[in-house]
């Protein structure tokens, strides 16, 4: 070998290296500029389902209690991150955003939670009974379009340990420099996958084959099971009425009213939105609705266990 051809090696072996290093350092990301995102359809929360199940991963524990996380990859596998977090970990840019259900905690995956050479990350929920018309609804949002990426929404009905286990697809969302980097509201039919009755386990998997080259960030937040809602009061898991909501509908105000402490009391809009939030601890709450639009919300209580949900109309006639 001449020594031109030596040194083009050395020289070629380096490119490759600094290369490897920009790549596999701190990646810097690119969104849709803001009003310039590709269409997509919000699709709205219907006002005629109850809550069943609710995770927002506000707690400091993460997975959240009953979660499962599995990286068969061999990587650190989801996290949670915070919003206003800037830049997003292993970026080099951008700003963690809150979900439109607001929130100060997000759930989180990126090439850099992957393994060293590709991502295989799941996030499995706690086992579920499938009741008539039970739908799953999330928030999830795909950051970076310069960087591809998979997220695939699958079920078992035989356990959570096993990735094989999840032989079922709910779907599979391939994001790519076309997909819009905006949060997305995304709901699914749970009887089209498993018969009322059926205990399942439903998994987020963000994968690709190559996080050298391959690889965004992806959020996702606001976990919930919906059922219709076939009452004409509140009701918790067991059908068992633990607080009173009036008046109702509402002008300038309404009054919760439990039979325990309520924890937490949080108020959506019919698109999901959280707009009301509070940590109210007594057993009695006063909520101011004269600044709210009109329109029907959906009011969330929690006290210890219980978690339920009831329709709030408010009006300005």
């Amino acid at each position: 070998m001449t020594s031109r051809q030596v040194s083009f090696s050395l020289t070629w072996a380096l490119l490759l290296l600094l290369t490897a290093t920009a790549v596999h350092g701190q990646r810097t990301g690119i969104k849709n500029p803001p009003g310039n995102n590709p269409a997509e359809a919000k699709q709205h929360l219907d006002d005629e389902r109850i809550v069943i199940y609710s995770q927002d991963f506000e707690g400091d524990t993460f997975p959240p209690e009953g979660w499962t996380r599995l990286s068969p990859d061999g990587g650190s596998g989801w996290r949670m991150v915070a919003v206003g977090t800037s830049p997003y970990p292993g970026w080099e840019s951008g700003t963690v955003p809150a979900s439109p259900a607001g929130g100060d905690r997000i759930a989180y995956a990126t090439w850099e939670t992957g393994g060293q050479h590709h991502n295989d990350q799941w996030l499995v929920m706690p086992p579920l009974t499938v009741g008539d018309g039970y739908e799953l609804a999330f928030y999830l949002q795909y950051a970076f379009m310069n960087f591809n990426d998979n997220v695939d929404i699958r079920l078992s009905t035989t356990g959570a340990g096993d990735p094989a286990a999840f032989d079922i697809v709910i779907d599979e969302l391939v994001f790519s420099d076309t997909s819009s980097t905006d949060w997305k509201l995304y709901t699914y039919r749970l009887t089209d996958f498993a018969g009322p009755g059926e205990e399942v386990h439903i998994a987020f998997r963000e994968h690709v084959a190559d996080n050298w080259v391959d690889g965004s960030a992806i959020l996702l937040d606001l976990v919930r099971v919906l059922a219709p809602d076939t009452s004409t009061g509140l009701i918790d898991a067991d059908g068992e009425a633990f607080f009173t909501l009036y008046p109702n509908p509402a002008r300038d105000a309404v009054t919760l009213r439990s039979d325990g402490p309520m924890d937490r009391v949080r108020l959506f809009d019919a698109t999901g939105r959280l707009v009301y939030r509070a940590e109210a601890g007594g057993s009695v709450l006063r909520l101011e609705t004269g600044s709210f639009p009109e329109g029907l919300y959906i009011l969330e209580v929690v006290s210890g266990q219980r978690t339920a949900t009831r329709k709030l109309q408010i009006i300005r006639r």
